[in-house]
């Protein structure tokens, strides 16, 4: 650093004469000695013969170790001032401050409190200085002054009047990163004040009723990010081999996160998500629009029970203008025939007199005023389908409920197992059907190959699995025992009557397997053949 020389005056002896130089090698300067006129003003020339003019042609600085004041020569005015402030480096006026008071003027840490009124101190008292200032979120900041916390929320100068896109700033605590649109709705709320997030799936009420948006970039876990609510989401991937232009998106029923082109139907949730505006693998393209479906007890108009009974139906009721959850029972009142009414409310529904009259024609309708008698003509109201009424007495006939079932023929699907040397193969043309009055079961298989076996004597397949349980006869119930027997058939062939040469004598048999765990039916013969259809028909009761 260079160091720059103070020329330093000091009083001479008033006699001095002439000009001395005094040297300062350790500056590599010299600085000249002034004499001083008779009122001990420093004179306004230099006294160097050389000039021209004895009024100094510069500016100069001189001190005064005796009174310890600094003095600045101005050219311009040819005066001597003292260094104070003042326009062109003096105002004229005298400075009494002394030197070690102006550099004690300095900030130090022992100056009292009267200090402050000048100068910033490095001394805090409580409270007086922020320590931090953190941001929360776009419209929050966070101030603290040693103990004391401060948010401040920022309010905008002017109000937006238009958007194109809706978004929120939002926190993910799941446990892991949620990615760049993840279907999401709102769990909870985190230290920050941001809304905590998870991923929406539509297979129950809470993970979809409050479907909120899609994540506009990946969410690291413990960290904030944006969803958009409203608006478009852009660079995703839609193949076009699996979306289109203008498809609606819906929640995903099992994929959590995830979107469906496909409707959800009940007992999954509706929540359309959006509109497909760009499909594309990589640049694809959504503007959403959240819409969730609802439940039939979210309607206005649709008063019922939290979790109805079971078998109610949906009412109507002029009353209150609403709709309930009413038993049957109720809700048919004494209007309809229902199984608790007595023998007297048929005198309201069945009638038997008939005349040739118009008029009494049009009264065979359900009236009031017909009697019990009328139930002889007619079924009662406690008759079931298929129930038969009959007896064997002159007596009027009281119905009994039976069970009647008919399944209708069947592909036949069960496992079978031909004993002999070679299986029937080929094109196969399987089918069965049973029916079922009562406790007894009527059971048809038959059986069609394509291309004839060898050798066979034994055909074994299993009881389908939709026929009614068979009854164990008493003393079979082992493992391998007979049950029931029938009529059985195997040919060699097949004609367009759908028979070919038949060998008489076969049966069949329903029996437990060897295993004990169902049911299986034989179709044999002694005699073995070349075999291409067998057929069965066996009747048994049901448990």
């Amino acid at each position: 650093m260079k160091k720059i020389l103070i020329v330093v005056f000091c009083f001479l002896s008033l006699f001095s004469k002439g000009q001395v130089y005094q040297s300062m090698p350790q500056y590599g300067y010299a600085a000249h000695r002034m004499s001083f006129d008779s009122t001990l003003q420093i004179p306004t020339f230099c006294g160097v013969p050389t000039l021209k003019s004895n009024v100094l042609k510069f500016g100069a600085i001189a001190f005064d170790s005796c009174n310890n004041r600094f003095y600045f020569y101005n050219p311009k005015t040819a005066v001597w001032d003292t260094i104070k402030g003042g326009s062109g480096g003096g105002g004229g006026s005298t400075d009494t401050t002394s030197l070690s008071n102006r550099i004690n003027l300095k900030l130090n840490i022992s100056d009292t409190s009267a200090m402050l009124s000048k100068y910033l101190r490095i001394v805090d008292t409580t409270n007086k200085f922020v320590t931090s200032v953190t941001k929360l979120n776009d419209s929050t900041i966070r101030v603290i002054k040693n103990t004391t916390t401060t948010d401040i929320t920022l309010t905008p100068s002017q109000t937006v009047t238009n958007a194109t896109r809706l978004i929120t700033t939002v926190y993910n605590k799941s446990g892991a990163t949620i990615t760049k649109g993840s279907v999401i709705y709102i769990d909870g709320a985190h230290s920050s004040n941001l809304p905590s997030i998870a991923l929406a799936i539509a297979n129950g009420e809470s993970t979809s009723a409050y479907t909120y948006g899609l994540v506009e970039t990946d969410i690291t876990n413990n960290s904030s990010g944006t969803v958009i609510q409203v608006g478009a989401i852009t660079n995703l991937n839609l193949p076009t081999n699996t979306y289109t232009d203008g498809q609606t998106l819906y929640l995903s029923p099992t994929v959590a996160g995830g979107y469906t082109t496909t409707k959800p139907l009940a007992p999954y949730h509706y929540v359309a998500i959006g509109t497909v505006t760009k499909a594309h693998p990589v640049t694809g393209t959504i503007q959403i629009s959240i819409r969730n479906g609802f439940q039939l007890d979210e309607l206005s108009d649709v008063k019922i029970a939290l979790i109805p009974l079971d078998s109610t139906i949906l009412q109507f009721s002029r009353v209150d203008s609403l709709w309930h959850d009413v038993d049957p029972t109720t809700a048919m009142g004494n209007r309809f025939v229902k199984i608790s009414d007595s023998s007297a409310m048929l005198s309201k529904y069945l009638r038997k007199t008939d005349t040739s009259t118009l008029s009494t024609r049009i009264n065979l309708k359900v009236n009031i005023s017909d009697t019990a008698s009328m139930l002889t003509p007619y079924s009662r109201k406690f008759a079931a389908a298929y129930t038969m009424n009959a007896n064997n007495t002159n007596a009027a006939a009281n119905e009994s409920t039976q069970t009647f079932r008919d399944s209708a023929q069947k592909a036949y699907t069960g496992t079978i197992v031909w004993t002999g040397t070679t299986a029937p193969s080929g094109a196969t043309n399987h089918s069965y059907r049973w029916e079922q009055v009562g406790k007894l079961v009527t059971l048809r298989i038959t059986l069609i190959y394509a291309t004839a076996g060898s050798s066979l004597s034994l055909v074994t397949c299993t009881l389908p699995s939709d026929c009614p349980t068979p009854e164990i006869p008493t003393g079979s119930t082992a493992n391998g025992s007979f049950l029931y027997e029938g009529s059985g058939t195997l040919a060699t062939g097949i004609t367009t009557a759908g028979m070919g040469t038949v060998i008489a004598g076969g049966i069949s048999e329903l029996k437990i397997n060897a295993g004990g765990t169902g049911y299986e039916i034989n179709i044999y013969r002694a005699a073995t053949s070349g075999y291409i259809t067998a057929r069965a028909t066996i009747q048994y009761f049901a448990q």
